[in-house]
This record gives C-alpha cells, structure tokens and sequence, in this order.
C-alpha cells in the first residue's frame, strides 16, 4: 500500500493492527499496486517502488502517472491495453515478457476496483515467473534434442494409434518405404497395408494382439512393400504405450531396412547348403555300387544337406517311394523336360500352367520354387525334381550348381552302363572341383592344405582372392601366411597355431589380415589335422570364411544401438530395468545419477545396497514384483523418493513388464519423471491464491465494521458535540448529552477493541508450535465451566482414540474448543439435558474434530450463508456479540484447516474440523 499514516483520534490500536497488514504486504517480493482511471497511481507495496525507483532513477509519489517513465512503447500499449480491460470490469491474468536488462517473465493479475456499480480504479498484482518459463523452455529444449536424435538415427520412428494407423513417421522411415507421412495419410494406409502377402497372417495376428494390448512389446522380421513395389525386409520393434485405464493409446515402432543383411545371410545359407549337397552327392557318386543307391542318396542329401523341402528322382523303371505316385508319370512339365533334355525352373508353382497336377501340394505341402532337371544314362530317362519353400529361390547361380550336381547323378548312372567307369569319375571329379570352386566363391569360403613336410601350402582360388592374391600364387609358406595378419592379431593366432601344432587339436578362430593394398577384412579360419595310416600327422586342411560384410552388418547394428543408449542418456527422465531381487539390469544417467553413481557402477548392483531410506527401497522392491508377477503396467503419480544427498524429490513413474533380451528373465522397465519443483510451483500458487483471497475477505469484513459499527457512533458523537457547543443549553440538558456522549464513546471503543482482536487473530502468531492434546485441553475448558456444567447439569462426552494430539498453536486450538462448548451450552434447548460430544477422527493424512450437541440449532437454508459472519446471532434470548462463530472459523483457517456446519431446529448442531497431518 502507500503506507500513509493519517490515525483518526481514538483509533491507536486498530492503526496497529493495520501497520501489521502493510508490513505483510510491503514485505512480500511480489509487486502489489493499484491505479485509477486516470492512470494514477492510489497505491503501492515496497516491492512496486524499489521497481519503480530501479528503471526511472526516482521514486513514485501516491497521485503520480504509472505510465509516464521507464516503459518501452510496446510495453505501454499492453500496459494500457490490460489497464482499459480492468476498468470495463473484467478480472484477468497476463503474461509479460522482457528481455533487456535481463530477461524477465512476469505474470500480471488485474482486479477491478468498484465504487457501487461504477469501476473508480484497478488493483494489480505481478508475479516473477521466470525461473517456471526457463524451466518450461529447458523442457522444451530437451523434446527439440530427442526428436533430432530420433530423426538421426539409423532407425526409422513411426508412431501408430490403435487401428494401426499412422500418427507420426520419421524421415528415416520415408527413405526406407519411400512414402511420406502425408502420402501415407492421405491414402489412407495402415501397418497392414505394406506388409508382404504372404507374411501379413502371422503378422497380422501380432498387430491386433499389440493393438488390444495383449502383448506390450514384441520385435518382428518380415518382409516389406515399398512404395515403388519393391519388397524388401525389415526388422521391426514395437512397443505398446497405454492410459492409466489399460487402454492402448499408440503403438511406437522403430524399423530398419535389413534387406542388404537378410539377402547376405541367405546367400551365405544357400550357397553354404549348396556345397555340402555338391560335396556329399560327389561321396555318394563316388562310394555308390550301383544305380538304386545314386538315387535314393541323391535324394536324401537334396533334403537333409541342400535344406530343400523335398527331392524325388523319377525313373523310367523306378520309382522313388518318397515322392507323390501321382506326380512320378511323365506329364505336364516333366515330360517337357524329357522330351527336351533341358532343365525347367518354375519360381512361382501356384500360378504355372504347366504344373496344374503339382497344386494341391502348394497349400498341402508348402511348395513355393521348383527345378526339374533330366537325368541321363544313354539319353533322357527320368527327371530330379527338387522342391523349396521359398519363392524366387532358384536362381542362376543356384540353377548352374543343380545342373552339374543332376549331370554328376547322370554321369554316375551311365558309368553304371559303361566299362570305363573309374575313368569317367576322375573326368567327373576335376569337374566336381570346378563346381567347388564356384561354391567356395558363392559362400566366400577359400581351402588350403599344408604339408608338415615341406612347410607348403596351396591355396584355392578363393582363398587367393580373399586375401588379394593372384590365382597363381596359391603356394604360400606358413610365414608368408603370418605376413597377412594384422599386427593387434598376430600373438593371438600364433597362440593358437601353436596350441593346436601341440595337441593335434582342431582350431577355429577370428581374426583379421591386410592385403597388399592395405584392405582390411575380417576372417573365420578353421584347421583340421590330417593324420596317415600311421596315425601320424602329416599336415592341416582348413578354410577361411570372409565375413567382412557380416562383421560390417554387426558393427552398424551396435552403433544404432550405442546411438539409442545414448539418446535415452540424454533424457532428463530416469530409464532402469530392475530383477525380481531389485537389482539393477539397465540405469540411464538420469538414474543413476540420483545416487551419486555411474550407469556402470549401478549395474548388478540392489536398491537396498545403494538406496538410503531402506524403507524407500523396500517399498519400490515390493511395487516392482507386483508388476513382474502380475504382467500388468503400473504409474505411481507421486513418490516421495530420498537422494543420496538426502534431498528429497517427488516422482510420477511408469513401470511395465519387461523381459531381459537373450534370455528368459522376467523384470521390470520404468521411466520416472522427477515433478518436485512443478509439485512446489502448485503448492506455492495455491497458498498465494488461498492468501489473497483470505486477505481480500479481511478487507471487506474490515470496511464492513468501519462502515456499519464505527460510523453509528461516530456521527453520534459528531452531533451531540454540535448540540454541546450551542448557547442556551441548560445544565440538566448538557448533563444529559454529556452521558449520551460518554456512552457514544463507549460503543466506539468496543467496536475499536473488537476490530483489534479481530486482527490479532487474523494475523499469523509468532507463537511457537507445540504438541498439544485434544483431552488435556477439554479438561481445562471444563474447569472453566464447572459451575455452568453442574448449573445446568451439562453432560460432556469426548472420544479422543483416533487421534489425541496434534502440532498446532495451543492458544488458538484453546479459543476454538472454547467457543464452540462455550455456544452448546449457551444456545441449549430448554427441558432437555445438554448433550455436548467431541470426538476426533483420522480421514487419510487429516485430523477431524466433531462437536455435536442437542441444542436449539438453526434454519440453514435460510441463514446458513450468515453462520460465520461477524456480529451475526440467531438467538437473542442469551447476551452475546455475534463474533464466536467468525473468531473460530478465523482461528481454523488460520491454522490451515477448514471447518463446516450441519444443523436442524430443535436437533441439535454438528461442527467439523479438518486439518493437514504434520
């Protein structure tokens, strides 16, 4: 306020009373001013001049224009702008932002101030809010962070709601499908729509089990549409995100392309399957005694070494019992075959004409590709026929492989036929090395052979090629060989050369070499011993696999994981998985951070090991295996938790069922989110709300008392001082308006004493706190009215087993207790004996205090808005002021609680009071 000091004679302690209110007022930091409509200034708190005085060099007088000095034009025009609302009556807030000398947001409360009807002037508030918009902003910050690391990474994003439609999807998912999210929108499109035919069955029934939030998470390989038609094959991990009510709100996937990886890994699987069917029918070639047996061993390796679905050779004069018998006549596309002696390949059995006979068995039997090639003797006498599963598998690769391999079945079988049949084997078996060749560079697989004898090996084509060399130089020296390996490998596979020199052991092991041109590849080699009749050891077979491009698929797999661990390091909520027993599987630093850790040292390592309220720990140890045992999300809104600094901090967390990846451990994944400071910022704003408008009701009971009680006797005073001062008035006279004067006096000062009781209370004591029990104070309020119980013959029943105490001001708690026996008793209904109950309650984290009595009561509906008033009496039979109600409810509300009323003519009254738990 101005903080003017005009006193009224007569007034001393009620002045006092109010210097306390401006001292509150003058005191706060917050800037408290009010203006009329002329813009000048009525008044203002401390704060607003020390404002005032800071960005105008001067101070402000009462009557001074607000708007004159220091503002910029912008901040004028807003000014004027707020100020025009409050004067056409509105009550509003705004938000005012400054950015020089040093950033500043404030937030602006105008209250219309009213004479009458007409608005003479406004009230204003402003409070700093700049530390809650800097903390606002920083929130900001860190979602701006999040999304570009998400749109970063290796890994496409893409959010879906609960039809599987798309509510986000990242640029990382528009270069893997080639739609855009408005594309994909706009078509109306959903996860179903790019899935491949032939997976979407099995795919589907995982999308409506994530979509019904039967499964919280799942990750998924299947195949793919892209925009431009082209399928392709992606590895796919979606979680589920779902409201408090267990209902899925949105589906987040993260995707990648692994076409690249799928079609390596087949290639290596296919030829890797190809050369053992190569290399063991070449056995069976070579070991068969006659033709049945080239047959039904041809057959058996197509399945169990090619990995094909099935494998049948049809005979002129033989039939192989493992086909179907009706698709061993020569009809349909095996007839061609025989007619022709070439070879036919269908990728697609479904939809050949030629292969009408072989349907059924699509659907039956899962055949998807097929080759059928003749088998010759002395002209074409039969077809192999070999099923796989898999669409598009035989290629030309592939088909050049099955050709050699269905022309060795052939050769065996004519040499059968012939006299020069070791002859036409060896021929067979350079050809057999041929195919091996091709095999080993299909599979990236290299041979070699050394020689103990002469410290010489040779190397195949292949081997040659990974390691950079010519055909040509396919003899290398064991030393020639070590020149290769790269120099951080070098001691380790010596180790383990020499290991297996001195146990004739079997090796395998990882390493890398360096060409001549400085390329690095990355090598499996694997060595066998090769021993004679002697049992002697005479030298090493073994191979070498390039897995470069595997190691290469690895390693980019690693660093989109290392970019998601750090993405979730850079979320400022806390990330963990915790076991059954507590201890911790995965802490992001947030977490870890919390005690005083790093995410390495919080690994392994129990809640109660390193939590310092053992209490805490076993509370979230309990929580925790309810949500593994039961599978069901859990959110905690607020969690008082305890740092290991000892500050504490107010959570809301999440926690979900979770399963520890490569292996089968149950545990739980949450996400806390620490709302302290948001949780102090509520409190703070509710308490200054609750203030202002308890101060605000001060004020009008305060204009209510000046305008009502004082003035009565005021102006009597005013007019018998006039009617003293007149000349002529005789002596009986003046004796008697001297007497009304004196009484006139007298009422002034009660008015004035209870208005100084009346701030005393409303103001916050100095007093200290103390415990103070509920039955020691009834005891002592009785022994005040002992004649008046005995008198009346006052029955006081008190249950205090609830709750029997409390941390309050015991002077306050004493004038509660006191008014509200002292008003049973008085207002009691006559004839019947007074009935006084009190007993005390615990409602969750309150203390409730009921008094009870049989008395007179009152009509609520019609007076109940006026119970608390001050200087309200509904009974006029019994000497009172009115103020018991209004200093009890003063009191309560002085000491943070509420209190409430029930009542009925002739049945009594029921006061109840609630208080916060210390």
């Amino acid at each position: 306020m101005d903080g003017s000091d005009e006193r009224s004679p007569g007034m001393t302690e009620g002045i006092d009373g109010q210097d306390n209110l401006h001292a509150l007022i003058n005191n706060t930091s917050d800037l408290i001013w009010s203006v009329d409509r002329n813009y000048k200034l009525i008044s203002s708190n401390t704060a607003f001049d020390e404002m005032v005085m800071h960005m105008t060099g001067k101070p402000i007088a009462k009557g001074s224009d607000v708007l004159s000095d220091g503002f910029t034009t912008g901040q004028l025009a807003r000014f004027r702008k707020s100020y025009a609302r409050a004067f056409s009556g509105e009550t509003f807030k705004v938000t005012e932002y400054t950015a020089v000398p040093e950033e500043l947001w404030s937030e602006l409360s105008f209250y219309p101030i009213r004479n009458g009807d007409k608005v003479v002037g406004t009230a204003c508030y402003a409070h700093d809010i700049t530390d809650f918009k800097k903390s606002q902003n920083e929130l900001i910050v860190a979602h701006n962070k999040l999304v570009f690391h998400l749109e970063n990474t290796t890994l496409g994003f893409i959010e879906w709601d609960d039809q599987l439609h798309v509510k986000s999807w990242s640029k990382k998912a528009e270069e893997i499908f080639g739609w855009t999210e408005l594309e994909f929108i706009d078509l109306q499109k959903s996860a179903y729509s790019q899935v491949y035919k032939e997976d979407l069955p099995w795919v589907s029934k995982i999308a409506h089990q994530l979509a019904n939030g039967e499964i919280e998470r799942r990750s998924v390989r299947h195949r793919n549409y892209t925009k431009d038609g082209r399928v392709i094959w992606c590895e796919w991990f979606n979680s589920v995100l779902k409201d408090k009510n267990g209902k899925v709100m949105t589906i987040m996937s993260q995707v990648r392309d692994i076409t690249k990886q799928k079609k390596a890994e087949e290639k290596i699987i296919t030829a890797s399957h190809l050369y053992a069917f190569i290399s063991q029918v070449n056995q069976c070639i070579t070991h068969a005694e006659n033709e049945e047996t080239v047959i039904k061993d041809a057959c058996r390796v197509a399945v169990e070494f090619g990995k094909f679905k099935e494998a049948w050779i049809g005979m002129m004069g033989y039939m192989d019992e493992g086909c179907p018998h009706s698709l061993c006549e020569a009809n349909g596309a095996q007839g061609q075959v025989i007619q022709t002696g070439n070879c036919y390949v269908c990728n697609d059995i479904e939809n050949d004409a030629l292969l009408l006979d072989w349907k059924p068995f699509v659907s039956e039997r899962g055949w998807r590709s097929c080759i059928i090639l003749p088998v010759k003797k002395s002209g074409t006498v039969g077809t192999f026929n070999i099923i796989s599963s898999a669409v598009n598998f035989f290629q030309p690769e592939e088909v050049a492989l099955l050709k050699e391999a269905a022309g060795d079945i052939s050769f065996s079988l004519s040499v059968f036929e012939k006299d020069k049949h070791r002859m036409l084997m060896e021929d067979k078996a350079v050809q057999s090395g041929l195919r091996l060749k091709q095999a080993q560079s299909i599979a990236h697989v290299g041979s070699w052979e050394l020689n103990f004898s002469t410290g010489i090996a040779e190397w195949s084509e292949e081997m040659c090629r990974i390691y950079g060399l010519d055909s040509y130089e396919n003899v290398q020296s064991y030393d020639a060989w070590l020149s290769f390996i790269h120099p951080e490998d070098l001691e380790y596979v010596m180790k383990v050369s020499k290991e297996g020199e001195r146990t004739f052991s079997n090796s395998s092991f990882y390493h890398r070499i360096i060409r001549k041109n400085g390329v690095i590849r990355h090598i499996l080699s694997q060595a066998q011993v090769e021993f004679n009749k002697e049992s002697s050891a005479v030298g090493l077979t073994g191979v070498a696999h390039d897995i470069t491009e595997m190691k290469e698929t690895e390693k980019a797999l690693a660093q989109s994981e290392a970019n998601l661990l750090q993405i979730m390091d850079l979320m400022p909520q806390s990330i963990f998985v915790k076991d059954y027993n507590g201890k911790v599987v995965f802490a992001n630093k947030s977490f870890a951070s919390l005690y005083g850790l790093s995410t390495k040292q919080m690994i392994n390592r129990t809640l109660t090991e390193i939590m310092p309220v053992k209490s805490e720990a076993e509370y979230l140890l309990h929580q925790d295996r309810d949500v593994i045992l039961s599978g069901e999300a859990t959110t905690t809104p607020e969690f008082s938790f305890t740092d290991y600094g000892g500050n504490k901090h107010l959570f809301h967390t999440l926690k979900v069922p979770f399963t520890v990846v490569g292996t089968n451990e149950k545990a739980v994944l949450g996400l806390s989110n620490d709302i302290t400071e948001q949780k102090l910022a509520e409190t703070e704003r509710t308490r200054m709300v609750a203030d202002i408008v308890r101060r605000n009701k001060d004020l009008e009971q305060f204009s209510y008392i000046v305008s009502h009680n004082v003035r009565a006797p005021v102006a009597n005073i005013n007019g018998i001082t006039e009617i003293l001062q007149m000349s002529g008035l005789d002596k009986n006279d003046r004796e008697r308006w001297i007497g009304e004067l004196a009484s006139s006096v007298k009422k002034l000062d009660e008015v004035i004493m209870d208005l100084n009781h009346i701030l005393k209370v409303t103001h916050t004591e100095s007093d200290k706190k103390e415990t103070v029990k509920f039955s020691e104070l009834l005891n002592d309020i009785k022994l005040g009215f002992n004649n008046l119980i005995l008198n009346n013959g006052v029955e006081i029943v008190s249950d205090f087993s609830a709750v029997d105490e409390m941390l309050t001001l015991r002077s306050y708690l004493y004038s509660i207790f006191f008014n509200l026996v002292s008003n049973s008793i008085k207002y009691r209904r006559p004839g019947i004996k007074p009935v006084v109950e009190i007993t005390s309650a615990r409602l969750d984290d309150k203390i409730q205090l009921i008094f009870k009595d049989n008395g007179l009561g009152m009509d609520l509906k019609k007076r109940g808005g006026q119970v608390f008033g001050l200087y309200k009496r509904f009974h006029w039979h019994v000497e009172g002021k009115g103020m018991g109600l209004y200093m009890v409810k003063t009191q309560v509300e002085s000491l943070g609680g509420k209190i409430g009323i029930s009542s009925e003519v002739n049945k009594g009254t029921e006061f109840r009071i609630e208080f916060e738990m210390a």
